[in-house]
């Protein structure tokens, strides 16, 4: 059913603008009589109550005047008395004017006006001026560059022997030299009195000498002379500076205290001075001869090695005893049969830990020979090697192409060794010392002898070998290289059954030694089925035996090598 049409009157009351402001009532509504002007507004209109606060505090007038725009003269700000002249036309004070009035004029002034007074001589050099000596106030003898006893006036005669007296008179003197006889050998017998008696002569008996004294005396001439404690502290600094003390620490140069080494003998008191071992090449465990071929490398003598990069094969053999430089020794000799090509050879030894002088001065001896005459040119280098994961190697070249052609000639050089500070060391480091030579002959020799790597500068010694006693040598050697022999006996009660030894080292070895046996005469083994090496250490190591029957079963003197040398 539709809804009938009808219509509702409504009566809402229209809220004041004080009910607008307060905005509590809900039962009136705004109308535009309620509103203001601004109720169409929008808020960007309108200024902000900062804004608003902002115009509160602004200044309002200046100097007494407001308005919104104020014209100021300079007497409002207290500048009344100045005036806008250029500084062409501002006028000078009366103070600067009377001083200007006191300066004169500079065409009113002489030419020396501009002249330093450095140019001019002093009031008191002046007046010496005037009392000087001019030409024409000097006698004719002043004039002359050469004054003969002919240009002299004097009374006497003026003959060679004789001398000119204060009083103008020519005398010869009945004495030695300008000496009087009177004075200095009264008793005629030709020798001057003693230093005792001449202090008793009084300066006035000999003529003229005080005049002589006080004149020197008032010269330079005494400036040349040490007084007493200038000579005192001269022997001081002498002493301090270089001679050798034993109450205070020197800094000597090291050529410096090489020479003190040598004029001491020191080189017979410090055996272990040199970082060389076996430099008199007294120690061959390994052999007494080698063939390094072409291109290979080998250790011989004990501690030293051989690279043989040439094209030709490389004998190496021990000569000696051979008596040089105060002491026995042996020496290594190098030849070859067929004249090489190409390549060097190079002999080493690797010194354990490459910080072994490092930072310091040291010297390199030898005697190197080629006795057939023939020039050789050897050069002499160190390498410091940083081991396994260690920084780069670093070279140091001690002597390059020195040529011998004599037997045994003396070659020492001296080098400073790099610092090792910040450099990384591996396993195996050590520092390198290499002769090096390139041969191209064949049948002559090339001969090497005394090896001495010392620190400090020692070239000025005779001889900085300073030998050790030979067990000391071995037992350096021992430590790299090492034959030793084991033995055991015992009764096998099966066949097949082991017995086991301890073979002991020399000396603690630098590393765990590779070990090997070596083979044994049949003479000194019975009833053995085999034999084992094992549980090595850097101190010994264990021997086995296992008999092939029952009964006595022995190995006497099995020989057995270890090597713990780095690599060549």
């Amino acid at each position: 059913m539709a809804v009938p049409y009808h219509t509702h009157s409504f009566e809402i009351p229209s809220a004041t603008k004080s009910e607008v402001e307060a905005g509590v009532r809900t039962d009136v509504a705004a109308t535009p009589a309620s509103l203001g002007s601004a109720a169409s507004k929008d808020v960007s209109y309108f200024a902000t109550s900062e804004q608003g606060e902002a115009a509160t505090t602004a200044v309002q007038s200046v100097n007494g005047k407001a308005g919104k725009t104020i014209t100021l003269a300079k007497a409002d700000i207290g500048l009344g008395n100045v005036e806008n002249t250029s500084d062409a036309d501002k006028p000078i004070s009366s103070a600067t004017q009377a001083a200007l009035i006191l300066k004169a004029n500079a065409i009113d002034l002489g030419t020396a006006a501009s002249r330093s007074i450095e140019d001019f001589a002093t009031a008191d050099q002046g007046v010496l001026a005037d009392g000087a000596a001019q030409s024409s106030d000097l006698g004719a003898l002043a004039l002359k560059d050469t004054i003969t006893t002919t240009d002299i006036l004097a009374a006497g005669s003026a003959d060679p022997d004789a001398v000119l007296t204060r009083g103008g008179l020519w005398i010869k003197p009945t004495g030695i030299g300008d000496m009087l006889q009177a004075v200095y050998d009264p008793d005629g017998t030709g020798k001057v009195l003693i230093a005792k008696e001449a202090e008793k002569v009084a300066l006035g008996s000999v003529t003229g000498l005080q005049e002589v004294l006080d004149e020197k005396a008032n010269t330079s001439d005494l400036i040349d002379f040490d007084t007493k404690e200038e000579v005192s502290q001269k022997i001081e600094a002498a002493l301090t500076d270089k001679a050798v003390r034993v109450d205070a620490v020197q800094a000597h140069t090291p050529e410096e205290q090489g020479q003190a080494r040598a004029n001491i003998g020191a080189d017979l008191l410090s055996g272990f001075r040199n970082k060389i071992i076996n430099g008199d090449f007294t120690v061959w465990q390994r052999g007494n001869s080698f063939t390094v071929p072409a291109g290979g490398r080998s250790y011989t003598a004990d501690r030293w090695g051989v690279v043989n990069s040439t094209n030709q094969p490389l004998l190496v053999e021990m000569v000696g005893p051979y008596f040089d430089q105060g002491s026995p020794g042996y020496f290594m000799r190098l030849s070859f049969v067929t004249a090489p090509t190409t390549g060097e050879v190079y002999v080493l030894q690797a010194i354990e830990g490459v910080a072994t002088l490092a930072g310091k001065t040291a010297t390199f001896t030898a005697l190197l020979g080629s006795p057939s005459g023939t020039p050789v040119d050897f050069t002499i280098y160190t390498a410091q090697r940083f081991g396994v994961g260690g920084s780069a190697t670093v070279p140091t070249i001690f002597a390059n192409a020195v040529t011998v052609s004599e037997a045994f000639q003396k070659v020492s050089t001296a080098s400073d060794l790099p610092s090792i500070v910040g450099k990384e060391i591996g396993e195996d480091s050590n520092l390198h010392v290499a002769i090096q030579f390139s041969p191209r002959h064949a049948g002559i020799a090339y001969d090497i002898a005394h090896v001495s790597l010392v620190e400090g500068d020692a070239t000025a010694e005779a001889d900085p070998f300073s030998l050790r006693h030979i067990q000391q040598e071995e037992a350096l050697c021992f430590r790299y290289f090492s034959k030793t022999y084991a033995s055991i006996t015992f009764h096998a009660d099966a066949p097949q059954k082991s017995s086991t030894t301890l073979v002991s080292f020399p000396v603690s070895m630098r590393q765990t030694p590779t070990a090997i046996k070596l083979g044994i005469d049949p003479a000194n083994v019975l009833n053995i089925q085999s034999s084992h090496l094992y549980t090595v250490t850097k101190l010994n190591l264990k021997f086995e035996v296992v008999a092939s029957n029952a009964g006595l079963t022995y190995v006497d003197a099995q020989p057995i090598t270890l090597d713990a040398e780095f690599p060549v």
